[in-house]
């Protein structure tokens, strides 16, 4: 399924603020449980932990945009997919940040106004990515037409005597280098974003909300994150921490779900993918771990209206 129609998921879902936060065994992969020397973290620290994933991306779409003059149909739709998949899951973070995170410092005092700027913010990348979406949609199919008039993506050789697959290269290198700029765009205008949402933000948290207040915010993203989402989400974080951070994501979540049929999946998927590389393990998500995801969001649904569920 499509991971940006997955993202948009999210607002579709009813908020549950007693939902299990990100800072429980079950979700919080930045806590080591086996050490008890490691340092408490706050649980809105996991949310800000995304803006990693959010830069690789942003990295790979402007250094891997430089390729897209060569014509290749297949690295064109390999680009695409990746750029889709940036686009929905920061589109999911950003109406998690506008929906739950931002009216929250809003509703204390003396933050009035404070997280305004970042809404505007908001709205305008999401402008820019439609601008790209729309950019890549172009020259997919300019490409399409070039292959199919046998010039096999090599913009040396062009047939002199066909005016037509001139005027169309011409305008496939014109579309290619813009798209190459917007890219570069896109990346310094989402990098300085997030470093001033770190920088201005993510301390606001610690001075004006109890570790219990956080919980609560982080919880309530969880409880309205649906399983599609999850697919989605779960490969691309992980492929974005460091090695030593993937082993203490995996522990806890191991731990957490210990001796159940979702557990038994994640040792599967975990073993047998290269975590490293986000569009295998996006790949490779299988119709049965979209079924454990969803599990796993009812088993949360359930905990939020106070129901027990049993992990045997």
């Amino acid at each position: 399924m499509s991971s940006l129609a997955a993202a948009k998921s999210l607002r579709s879902l009813s908020f549950t603020p007693s939902a299990p936060s990100l800072n429980s065994s079950l979700f919080n992969w930045a806590t080591d449980i086996s050490s008890s020397d490691v340092r408490s973290l706050r649980p809105i620290d996991n949310i800000f932990k995304f803006h990693k994933a959010i830069r690789k991306d942003l990295e790979y779409l402007d250094i891997e945009s430089g390729k897209l003059n060569d014509c290749n149909e297949t690295f064109l739709r390999q680009f695409t997919g990746r750029f889709r998949l940036l686009w929905g899951l920061y589109r999911a973070h950003s109406n998690a940040e506008d929906d739950i995170v931002f009216p929250a410092l809003e509703s204390k005092e003396s933050l009035h106004n404070v997280s305004h700027s970042y809404t505007l913010d908001h709205k305008q990348e999401e402008r820019l990515l439609e601008d790209i979406s729309s950019a890549l949609s172009e020259l997919t199919q300019l490409c399409e037409y070039l292959n199919d008039s046998n010039v096999n993506g090599n913009l040396n050789e062009i047939n002199s005597d066909s005016s037509g697959q001139n005027d169309t290269m011409q305008k496939y290198i014109q579309k290619a280098t813009e798209l190459q700029g917007m890219c570069k765009s896109i990346r310094v205008t989402l990098d300085q974003h997030v470093f001033r949402e770190e920088l201005e933000l993510w301390p606001l948290f610690d001075r004006h909300f109890s570790v219990e207040e956080q919980d609560k915010i982080v919880g309530r993203i969880i409880g309205t994150t649906g399983a599609e989402v999850l697919q989605s989400m779960l490969p691309w974080v992980t492929s974005a921490l460091t090695q030593e951070e993937q082993n203490k994501m995996m522990d806890t979540w191991k731990q957490a779900t210990k001796n159940t049929m979702f557990s038994e999946w994640l040792n599967e998927w975990w073993e047998g993918n290269d975590a490293s590389s986000p569009t295998s393990t996006f790949e490779n998500f299988s119709f049965k771990a979209l079924m454990y995801m969803r599990v796993l969001t009812r088993v949360i649904s359930i905990l939020s209206l106070g129901g027990r569920i049993s992990f045997v």
